[in-house]
């Protein structure tokens, strides 16, 4: 929690289901965030990195929509919480 993006990404990793179960176990949101920041330029904002995270988490869960829209419900939920919208 060092930093606002820490504290988002911390938020991202507490973020439960309706049952209690975390969203996003450490390896999955690694994978998330490493796409996330291929996809960065050196000038992207806190903004462009949570915009860049929707898209990588919608493509990588296409098919499955209950589960991607509680992952995108998630991490919109944790960037708001930090005022990154």
């Amino acid at each position: 929690n060092s930093g606002i993006h820490n504290r988002a990404f911390y938020n991202v990793m507490q973020s439960k289901d309706g049952g209690g179960s975390f969203l996003f176990t450490p390896t999955e949101a690694a994978v998330l965030y490493y796409v996330t920041l291929t996809r960065l330029a050196p000038s992207s904002t806190f903004s462009d990195c949570r915009r860049t995270l929707l898209n990588v988490t919608t493509q990588r869960y296409q098919g499955q929509p209950t589960v991607q829209q509680d992952k995108l419900n998630a991490i919109k939920a944790a960037y708001t919480a930090v005022g990154i919208l």
